[in-house]
Protein backbone atom coordinates (compact mmCIF):
# COMPACT_ATOMS: atom_id res chain seq x y z
CA UNK A 1 0.00 0.00 0.00
CA UNK A 2 1.76 2.97 -0.79
CA UNK A 3 0.41 5.21 1.39
CA UNK A 4 2.45 2.99 3.92
CA UNK A 5 5.93 2.64 2.60
CA UNK A 6 7.52 5.15 4.86
CA UNK A 7 6.33 1.89 7.46
CA UNK A 8 8.19 -0.67 5.96
CA UNK A 9 5.62 -2.99 6.19
CA UNK A 10 6.20 -3.44 9.78
CA UNK A 11 3.96 -4.32 12.68
CA UNK A 12 2.38 -1.63 15.03
CA UNK A 13 3.80 -3.86 18.15
CA UNK A 14 2.06 -5.02 21.54
CA UNK A 15 3.35 -1.64 22.91
CA UNK A 16 2.36 0.59 19.86
CA UNK A 17 -0.68 -1.26 20.02
CA UNK A 18 -1.27 -0.40 23.60
CA UNK A 19 -0.43 2.66 23.05
CA UNK A 20 -3.07 3.78 19.96
CA UNK A 21 -5.87 1.86 22.02
CA UNK A 22 -5.38 4.02 25.24
CA UNK A 23 -7.21 6.85 23.75
CA UNK A 24 -10.27 4.65 22.95
CA UNK A 25 -10.50 3.75 26.57
CA UNK A 26 -10.51 7.42 27.28
CA UNK A 27 -12.69 8.85 24.69
CA UNK A 28 -15.20 6.41 24.95
CA UNK A 29 -15.01 6.87 28.55
CA UNK A 30 -17.32 10.06 28.30
CA UNK A 31 -19.27 9.46 25.97
CA UNK A 32 -20.48 5.94 27.50
CA UNK A 33 -21.31 8.10 31.12
CA UNK A 34 -22.51 10.78 28.91
CA UNK A 35 -25.11 8.39 26.81
CA UNK A 36 -25.70 6.30 30.00
CA UNK A 37 -26.20 8.46 32.92
CA UNK A 38 -27.30 12.10 31.27
CA UNK A 39 -31.30 11.26 31.04
CA UNK A 40 -31.22 9.82 34.10
CA UNK A 41 -29.38 12.55 35.71
CA UNK A 42 -31.27 15.49 34.70
CA UNK A 43 -34.63 13.89 34.70
CA UNK A 44 -34.30 12.23 38.52
CA UNK A 45 -35.96 14.42 41.14
CA UNK A 46 -33.31 15.91 43.99
CA UNK A 47 -34.01 18.30 46.30
CA UNK A 48 -38.19 19.39 46.91
CA UNK A 49 -38.66 16.66 43.62
CA UNK A 50 -37.49 18.83 41.74
CA UNK A 51 -35.86 17.62 38.26
CA UNK A 52 -32.90 19.27 36.56
CA UNK A 53 -34.44 19.60 33.14
CA UNK A 54 -37.60 18.18 32.40
CA UNK A 55 -37.92 14.54 29.94
CA UNK A 56 -39.08 16.11 26.87
CA UNK A 57 -36.65 19.29 26.70
CA UNK A 58 -33.81 16.51 27.87
CA UNK A 59 -34.80 14.35 24.94
CA UNK A 60 -34.88 17.10 22.42
CA UNK A 61 -31.41 18.48 23.65
CA UNK A 62 -30.34 14.65 23.05
CA UNK A 63 -31.86 14.72 19.78
CA UNK A 64 -30.58 18.49 18.72
CA UNK A 65 -27.28 17.93 20.16
CA UNK A 66 -26.52 14.49 18.10
CA UNK A 67 -28.18 16.23 14.79
CA UNK A 68 -25.34 18.90 15.16
CA UNK A 69 -22.49 16.68 15.67
CA UNK A 70 -23.66 14.16 12.79
CA UNK A 71 -23.70 17.14 10.24
CA UNK A 72 -19.86 17.55 11.78
CA UNK A 73 -19.08 14.71 11.32
CA UNK A 74 -17.91 14.43 7.67
CA UNK A 75 -16.57 17.57 7.90
CA UNK A 76 -13.69 16.92 10.69
CA UNK A 77 -13.21 13.91 8.52
CA UNK A 78 -12.40 16.13 5.37
CA UNK A 79 -10.44 18.66 7.30
CA UNK A 80 -8.26 15.48 8.82
CA UNK A 81 -7.54 14.34 5.45
CA UNK A 82 -6.45 17.29 3.87
CA UNK A 83 -4.10 18.67 6.99
CA UNK A 84 -0.80 18.69 6.19
CA UNK A 85 1.63 19.58 10.17
CA UNK A 86 4.89 18.52 11.46
CA UNK A 87 2.71 16.71 13.98
CA UNK A 88 0.74 14.55 11.50
CA UNK A 89 -2.88 14.96 9.95
CA UNK A 90 -4.78 13.71 12.72
CA UNK A 91 -2.93 14.29 16.32
CA UNK A 92 -3.53 17.83 16.11
CA UNK A 93 -7.26 17.38 16.52
CA UNK A 94 -6.95 15.02 19.33
CA UNK A 95 -4.56 17.45 21.13
CA UNK A 96 -6.59 20.86 20.78
CA UNK A 97 -10.17 18.94 20.97
CA UNK A 98 -9.30 17.11 24.14
CA UNK A 99 -9.54 19.83 26.55
CA UNK A 100 -12.92 21.11 25.68
CA UNK A 101 -14.38 17.34 25.42
CA UNK A 102 -13.32 17.09 28.97
CA UNK A 103 -14.63 20.26 30.49
CA UNK A 104 -17.77 20.15 28.27
CA UNK A 105 -18.01 16.69 30.10
CA UNK A 106 -17.57 17.86 33.65
CA UNK A 107 -20.15 21.04 33.01
CA UNK A 108 -23.21 18.88 32.23
CA UNK A 109 -22.98 16.65 35.58
CA UNK A 110 -21.87 20.21 37.77
CA UNK A 111 -24.67 22.52 36.45
CA UNK A 112 -23.78 25.75 37.72
CA UNK A 113 -27.92 26.91 37.16
CA UNK A 114 -31.02 26.35 39.77
CA UNK A 115 -32.90 22.83 38.57
CA UNK A 116 -36.07 23.84 36.10
CA UNK A 117 -34.50 27.37 35.41
CA UNK A 118 -34.82 27.84 31.56
CA UNK A 119 -31.54 29.09 31.56
CA UNK A 120 -30.15 25.36 33.01
CA UNK A 121 -32.36 24.17 29.84
CA UNK A 122 -30.52 26.35 27.48
CA UNK A 123 -27.11 25.97 28.42
CA UNK A 124 -27.69 22.18 29.11
CA UNK A 125 -28.76 21.94 25.23
CA UNK A 126 -25.44 24.26 24.04
CA UNK A 127 -23.32 22.25 26.28
CA UNK A 128 -24.49 18.97 24.89
CA UNK A 129 -23.63 20.49 21.46
CA UNK A 130 -20.74 21.05 22.46
CA UNK A 131 -19.58 18.04 24.15
CA UNK A 132 -20.06 15.99 20.87
CA UNK A 133 -18.38 18.30 18.59
CA UNK A 134 -15.44 17.88 20.76
CA UNK A 135 -16.06 14.23 20.99
CA UNK A 136 -16.14 13.97 17.09
CA UNK A 137 -12.90 16.51 17.24
CA UNK A 138 -10.77 13.98 18.98
CA UNK A 139 -12.15 10.47 17.99
CA UNK A 140 -13.14 11.35 14.24
CA UNK A 141 -9.53 11.26 13.40
CA UNK A 142 -7.98 9.13 16.07
CA UNK A 143 -10.54 6.21 14.43
CA UNK A 144 -9.13 7.29 10.89
CA UNK A 145 -5.57 5.75 12.39
CA UNK A 146 -6.30 2.54 12.42
CA UNK A 147 -6.86 1.29 8.36
CA UNK A 148 -3.15 2.96 8.20
CA UNK A 149 -1.26 1.61 11.50
CA UNK A 150 -2.78 -2.33 11.02
CA UNK A 151 -2.24 -3.24 7.24
CA UNK A 152 -4.02 -6.69 6.74
CA UNK A 153 -6.85 -8.51 7.82
CA UNK A 154 -5.57 -10.66 10.78
CA UNK A 155 -3.98 -7.30 12.25
CA UNK A 156 -7.07 -5.30 12.08
CA UNK A 157 -9.33 -7.96 13.93
CA UNK A 158 -6.52 -8.18 16.47
CA UNK A 159 -5.99 -4.51 17.13
CA UNK A 160 -10.34 -4.10 16.81
CA UNK A 161 -10.06 -6.79 19.30
CA UNK A 162 -8.06 -4.62 21.46
CA UNK A 163 -10.23 -1.74 20.85
CA UNK A 164 -13.05 -3.48 22.32
CA UNK A 165 -10.98 -4.17 25.40
CA UNK A 166 -10.87 -0.94 25.96
CA UNK A 167 -14.30 -0.57 25.23
CA UNK A 168 -14.80 -3.32 27.53
CA UNK A 169 -13.00 -1.40 29.91
CA UNK A 170 -14.82 1.66 29.52
CA UNK A 171 -17.67 -0.03 29.75
CA UNK A 172 -16.97 -1.66 33.36
CA UNK A 173 -15.64 1.49 34.53
CA UNK A 174 -19.22 3.50 33.93
CA UNK A 175 -21.20 0.69 34.60
CA UNK A 176 -19.42 -0.53 38.00
CA UNK A 177 -16.96 2.41 38.61
CA UNK A 178 -18.94 5.60 38.24
CA UNK A 179 -22.12 3.70 40.43
CA UNK A 180 -19.57 3.47 43.52
CA UNK A 181 -18.15 6.83 42.85
CA UNK A 182 -21.94 8.32 43.02
CA UNK A 183 -22.45 6.23 46.20
CA UNK A 184 -19.45 6.82 47.91
CA UNK A 185 -19.89 10.35 47.42
CA UNK A 186 -23.61 10.34 48.53
CA UNK A 187 -22.65 8.96 51.71
CA UNK A 188 -20.28 11.22 52.45
CA UNK A 189 -23.23 14.44 51.86
CA UNK A 190 -24.83 12.69 53.85
CA UNK A 191 -22.67 11.81 56.78
CA UNK A 192 -21.84 15.72 56.19
CA UNK A 193 -25.37 16.73 57.08
CA UNK A 194 -24.66 14.96 60.95
CA UNK A 195 -28.41 13.94 60.61
CA UNK A 196 -29.01 11.87 64.22
CA UNK A 197 -31.00 8.94 62.37
CA UNK A 198 -29.73 8.24 58.74
CA UNK A 199 -32.50 5.51 58.88
CA UNK A 200 -35.14 8.06 58.54
CA UNK A 201 -33.88 10.85 55.78
CA UNK A 202 -36.82 11.88 53.92
CA UNK A 203 -36.51 10.53 50.27
CA UNK A 204 -35.75 14.73 49.01
CA UNK A 205 -32.63 14.89 50.96
CA UNK A 206 -31.99 11.05 49.62
CA UNK A 207 -32.40 12.46 46.16
CA UNK A 208 -30.47 15.45 46.56
CA UNK A 209 -27.41 13.40 48.00
CA UNK A 210 -28.00 11.31 44.85
CA UNK A 211 -27.28 14.17 42.81
CA UNK A 212 -24.26 15.64 44.54
CA UNK A 213 -22.59 12.19 44.18
CA UNK A 214 -22.53 12.69 40.65
CA UNK A 215 -20.17 15.92 40.45
CA UNK A 216 -16.89 14.49 41.91
CA UNK A 217 -17.63 11.18 40.16
CA UNK A 218 -17.17 13.08 36.80
CA UNK A 219 -14.55 14.76 37.30
CA UNK A 220 -12.59 11.89 38.78
CA UNK A 221 -13.83 10.18 35.14
CA UNK A 222 -13.09 13.21 33.54
CA UNK A 223 -9.13 14.02 34.63
CA UNK A 224 -9.21 9.95 34.14
CA UNK A 225 -10.15 10.61 30.32
CA UNK A 226 -7.51 13.49 29.73
CA UNK A 227 -4.79 10.95 30.81
CA UNK A 228 -5.75 8.49 28.51
CA UNK A 229 -6.00 10.34 25.52
CA UNK A 230 -3.09 12.71 25.60
CA UNK A 231 -1.08 9.10 25.84
CA UNK A 232 -2.07 8.46 22.48
CA UNK A 233 -1.65 11.82 21.37
CA UNK A 234 1.83 12.59 22.86
CA UNK A 235 3.53 8.76 22.26
CA UNK A 236 1.56 7.53 19.24
CA UNK A 237 3.50 8.09 15.31
CA UNK A 238 1.99 9.04 12.65
CA UNK A 239 3.35 7.51 9.04
CA UNK A 240 4.10 9.27 6.19
CA UNK A 241 1.62 9.79 3.59
CA UNK A 242 2.43 11.29 -0.07
CA UNK A 243 0.53 14.41 -1.86
CA UNK A 244 -2.57 14.07 -3.67
CA UNK A 245 -4.63 15.57 -5.66
CA UNK A 246 -6.85 18.61 -4.01
CA UNK A 247 -10.58 17.82 -3.90
CA UNK A 248 -13.72 19.80 -2.66
CA UNK A 249 -15.82 18.40 0.24
CA UNK A 250 -18.41 17.99 -1.83
CA UNK A 251 -16.88 15.56 -3.47
CA UNK A 252 -15.25 13.58 -0.90
CA UNK A 253 -18.69 13.39 0.13
CA UNK A 254 -20.05 11.68 -3.02
CA UNK A 255 -17.55 9.83 -3.86
CA UNK A 256 -18.54 7.62 -0.43
CA UNK A 257 -21.62 6.75 -1.88
CA UNK A 258 -20.54 5.45 -4.99
CA UNK A 259 -18.36 3.08 -3.51
CA UNK A 260 -21.27 0.32 -3.37
CA UNK A 261 -19.80 -2.17 -0.45
CA UNK A 262 -19.60 0.82 2.33
CA UNK A 263 -23.50 1.82 1.08
CA UNK A 264 -24.39 -1.54 2.08
CA UNK A 265 -22.45 -1.72 5.59
CA UNK A 266 -23.91 1.85 6.37
CA UNK A 267 -27.01 1.53 5.26
CA UNK A 268 -27.30 -1.73 7.94
CA UNK A 269 -25.48 -0.16 10.53
CA UNK A 270 -27.60 2.72 10.67
CA UNK A 271 -30.71 0.14 11.15
CA UNK A 272 -28.76 -1.48 13.85
CA UNK A 273 -27.59 1.73 15.77
CA UNK A 274 -31.09 3.40 15.44
CA UNK A 275 -32.31 0.19 17.53
CA UNK A 276 -29.94 -0.65 19.82
CA UNK A 277 -28.73 3.03 20.95
CA UNK A 278 -31.53 3.65 23.05
CA UNK A 279 -31.04 0.27 25.53
CA UNK A 280 -27.81 1.96 26.55
CA UNK A 281 -29.45 4.84 27.78
CA UNK A 282 -32.04 2.65 29.14
CA UNK A 283 -29.77 0.90 31.48
CA UNK A 284 -30.27 2.22 34.77
CA UNK A 285 -34.62 2.84 34.33
CA UNK A 286 -34.14 -0.88 33.41
CA UNK A 287 -32.24 -1.93 36.66
CA UNK A 288 -34.84 0.20 38.75
CA UNK A 289 -37.84 -0.12 37.62
CA UNK A 290 -37.64 -3.69 35.62
CA UNK A 291 -35.36 -5.15 37.98
CA UNK A 292 -36.61 -2.98 41.28
CA UNK A 293 -32.91 -2.70 42.63
CA UNK A 294 -31.39 0.23 43.25
CA UNK A 295 -29.21 2.24 41.10
CA UNK A 296 -25.73 0.52 42.32
CA UNK A 297 -27.09 -2.50 41.56
CA UNK A 298 -26.01 -1.18 37.93
CA UNK A 299 -22.62 -2.29 38.73
CA UNK A 300 -23.75 -5.54 39.85
CA UNK A 301 -25.76 -6.56 36.00
CA UNK A 302 -21.68 -5.11 34.28
CA UNK A 303 -20.05 -7.42 36.89
CA UNK A 304 -21.84 -10.49 35.46
CA UNK A 305 -21.51 -9.24 31.89
CA UNK A 306 -17.68 -8.75 31.98
CA UNK A 307 -17.10 -13.03 31.82
CA UNK A 308 -19.39 -13.11 28.65
CA UNK A 309 -17.67 -10.10 27.03
CA UNK A 310 -14.22 -11.71 27.70
CA UNK A 311 -15.20 -15.41 26.09
CA UNK A 312 -16.99 -13.81 23.32
CA UNK A 313 -13.93 -11.45 22.64
CA UNK A 314 -11.70 -14.46 22.31
CA UNK A 315 -14.44 -16.49 20.78
CA UNK A 316 -14.86 -13.95 18.04
CA UNK A 317 -11.07 -13.61 17.27
CA UNK A 318 -10.83 -17.72 16.51
CA UNK A 319 -14.29 -17.43 14.26
CA UNK A 320 -13.53 -14.18 12.24
CA UNK A 321 -10.21 -16.35 10.39
CA UNK A 322 -12.38 -19.68 10.27
CA UNK A 323 -15.48 -18.10 9.02
CA UNK A 324 -14.14 -14.75 7.92
CA UNK A 325 -15.55 -11.28 9.60
CA UNK A 326 -18.09 -10.67 7.50
CA UNK A 327 -19.99 -13.94 7.50
CA UNK A 328 -19.54 -13.49 11.42
CA UNK A 329 -20.94 -10.21 11.73
CA UNK A 330 -24.06 -11.32 9.53
CA UNK A 331 -24.36 -13.94 12.26
CA UNK A 332 -24.29 -10.73 15.07
CA UNK A 333 -26.60 -9.09 13.90
CA UNK A 334 -29.14 -11.73 13.60
CA UNK A 335 -28.73 -12.91 17.03
CA UNK A 336 -28.75 -9.13 18.39
CA UNK A 337 -32.33 -8.70 16.68
CA UNK A 338 -33.67 -12.11 17.53
CA UNK A 339 -32.84 -11.40 21.48
CA UNK A 340 -33.50 -7.54 22.05
CA UNK A 341 -37.11 -8.36 21.98
CA UNK A 342 -37.15 -10.53 25.33
CA UNK A 343 -36.64 -7.19 26.97
CA UNK A 344 -40.56 -7.02 26.86
CA UNK A 345 -40.76 -9.40 29.11
CA UNK A 346 -38.35 -8.23 32.09
CA UNK A 347 -40.50 -7.29 34.54
CA UNK A 348 -43.34 -9.26 34.26
CA UNK A 349 -44.97 -10.43 37.14
CA UNK A 350 -46.14 -13.85 35.81
CA UNK A 351 -42.35 -14.75 34.44
CA UNK A 352 -41.60 -17.79 36.73
CA UNK A 353 -37.88 -15.86 37.61
CA UNK A 354 -37.70 -12.80 39.40
CA UNK A 355 -36.90 -9.39 37.57
CA UNK A 356 -32.97 -8.97 38.13
CA UNK A 357 -32.45 -12.12 37.23
CA UNK A 358 -34.21 -12.57 33.90
CA UNK A 359 -32.55 -8.99 33.31
CA UNK A 360 -28.74 -10.44 34.30
CA UNK A 361 -29.68 -13.46 32.22
CA UNK A 362 -30.31 -11.08 29.21
CA UNK A 363 -27.97 -9.08 29.47
CA UNK A 364 -25.19 -12.32 29.23
CA UNK A 365 -26.84 -13.66 26.66
CA UNK A 366 -26.26 -10.17 24.36
CA UNK A 367 -22.67 -10.40 25.03
CA UNK A 368 -21.46 -12.35 21.96
CA UNK A 369 -23.23 -11.02 19.33
CA UNK A 370 -22.79 -7.54 21.20
CA UNK A 371 -18.96 -8.24 21.06
CA UNK A 372 -19.15 -9.04 17.55
CA UNK A 373 -20.38 -5.52 17.02
CA UNK A 374 -17.54 -3.99 18.98
CA UNK A 375 -14.91 -5.80 17.42
CA UNK A 376 -16.03 -6.19 13.57
CA UNK A 377 -16.95 -3.17 11.93
CA UNK A 378 -13.93 -1.51 12.26
CA UNK A 379 -12.11 -4.53 10.57
CA UNK A 380 -14.68 -4.49 7.79
CA UNK A 381 -14.33 -0.68 7.41
CA UNK A 382 -10.74 -0.61 6.77
CA UNK A 383 -11.29 -3.46 4.02
CA UNK A 384 -13.87 -1.06 2.57
CA UNK A 385 -11.18 1.87 2.86
CA UNK A 386 -8.94 -0.26 1.24
CA UNK A 387 -11.43 -0.82 -1.97
CA UNK A 388 -11.49 2.70 -2.15
CA UNK A 389 -8.37 3.26 -2.88
CA UNK A 390 -8.32 0.46 -5.47
CA UNK A 391 -10.57 2.95 -7.12
CA UNK A 392 -9.26 6.15 -6.65
CA UNK A 393 -5.58 6.02 -5.59
CA UNK A 394 -5.76 8.27 -2.28
CA UNK A 395 -6.35 7.01 1.26
CA UNK A 396 -9.18 9.03 2.75
CA UNK A 397 -9.23 7.45 5.66
CA UNK A 398 -11.30 10.26 8.09
CA UNK A 399 -14.22 11.20 5.50
CA UNK A 400 -14.98 7.27 5.69
CA UNK A 401 -14.78 7.24 9.45
CA UNK A 402 -16.65 10.49 9.02
CA UNK A 403 -19.82 9.80 6.58
CA UNK A 404 -20.04 6.85 9.34
CA UNK A 405 -20.32 8.84 11.99
CA UNK A 406 -22.67 11.22 10.08
CA UNK A 407 -25.21 8.66 9.38
CA UNK A 408 -24.66 6.62 13.39
CA UNK A 409 -25.16 10.06 14.55
CA UNK A 410 -28.37 10.88 12.50
CA UNK A 411 -29.73 7.20 13.83
CA UNK A 412 -28.65 7.88 17.15
CA UNK A 413 -30.48 10.85 17.58
CA UNK A 414 -33.72 9.86 16.14
CA UNK A 415 -32.69 6.56 18.76
CA UNK A 416 -33.02 8.73 21.74
CA UNK A 417 -35.90 10.64 20.37
CA UNK A 418 -38.22 7.57 20.20
CA UNK A 419 -36.51 6.86 23.59
CA UNK A 420 -38.20 9.93 24.50
CA UNK A 421 -41.19 9.33 23.40
CA UNK A 422 -41.51 5.77 24.19
CA UNK A 423 -41.28 7.46 27.88
CA UNK A 424 -43.27 9.91 27.86
CA UNK A 425 -45.78 8.05 26.55
CA UNK A 426 -45.84 4.76 28.23
CA UNK A 427 -43.88 5.50 31.04
CA UNK A 428 -40.25 4.92 32.71
CA UNK A 429 -41.28 4.15 36.36
CA UNK A 430 -41.65 0.79 38.21
CA UNK A 431 -45.27 1.61 38.37
CA UNK A 432 -45.64 2.27 35.09
CA UNK A 433 -42.57 0.72 33.06
CA UNK A 434 -44.55 -0.28 29.39
CA UNK A 435 -42.18 2.46 27.50
CA UNK A 436 -39.06 0.75 28.84
CA UNK A 437 -39.97 -3.12 27.94
CA UNK A 438 -40.84 -1.58 24.45
CA UNK A 439 -37.36 -0.49 23.77
CA UNK A 440 -36.29 -4.24 22.98
CA UNK A 441 -38.86 -5.46 20.84
CA UNK A 442 -38.96 -1.70 18.70
CA UNK A 443 -34.45 -2.40 18.62
CA UNK A 444 -34.69 -5.56 17.61
CA UNK A 445 -37.34 -4.68 14.75
CA UNK A 446 -34.49 -1.94 13.15
CA UNK A 447 -31.56 -4.42 13.84
CA UNK A 448 -33.17 -7.10 12.01
CA UNK A 449 -33.68 -4.80 9.24
CA UNK A 450 -30.04 -4.18 9.61
CA UNK A 451 -29.71 -7.79 9.07
CA UNK A 452 -31.32 -8.08 6.01
CA UNK A 453 -29.50 -5.34 4.29
CA UNK A 454 -26.22 -6.54 5.19
CA UNK A 455 -26.76 -9.77 3.61
CA UNK A 456 -26.13 -8.15 0.30
CA UNK A 457 -22.64 -6.43 1.18
CA UNK A 458 -20.48 -7.34 -2.06
CA UNK A 459 -16.65 -7.20 -0.55
CA UNK A 460 -14.58 -9.92 -0.68
CA UNK A 461 -12.79 -10.04 2.06
CA UNK A 462 -9.86 -11.67 0.93
CA UNK A 463 -8.89 -9.93 -2.06
CA UNK A 464 -10.27 -6.92 -0.90
CA UNK A 465 -12.49 -6.52 -4.17
CA UNK A 466 -15.88 -7.15 -5.38
CA UNK A 467 -17.44 -10.46 -5.22
CA UNK A 468 -18.02 -11.72 -8.75
CA UNK A 469 -20.82 -14.29 -9.55
CA UNK A 470 -20.45 -17.27 -11.65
Amino acid sequence: MANNESAEGKKLGVGGSLVYSSAQFGGNLLSMVFTSWILFFYTSPGKGGKVLVSMAIMGAALTVGRVVDAFYDPTIGYWSDNTKTRWGRRRPFIIFGTPIYVLSFILLFNPLLPAGSAGLAIFTVFLISVFWLAFTTVMGPYNALMPEIALTSDERVKISTLLAVMMLLATGYQGIAVPKLIEFYKAKYLAGLALPNLDHVSKSVIDEATRYGYAPACIITGILAFVTIFITAIFIKEKAHHAHEKYSVREAFSWTFKNKPFVIYIIASVFQYLGFSSLTAGIPFIVTALMKKPIGFVGTVYMYNIPSFVISFVLINILAKKVGKVRLYKFCLLILALLLPLLFFVGNPHLPIDPATAGIGLMVLLGFPISGNMILPTAILADIIDYDEKLTGMRREAIYFGMQGLLQKMANAMSQGMQAVLFGVFGYTAARHLGINLLGPVAGFFGFIGYIVFLYFPLDEKTKDLKVKA
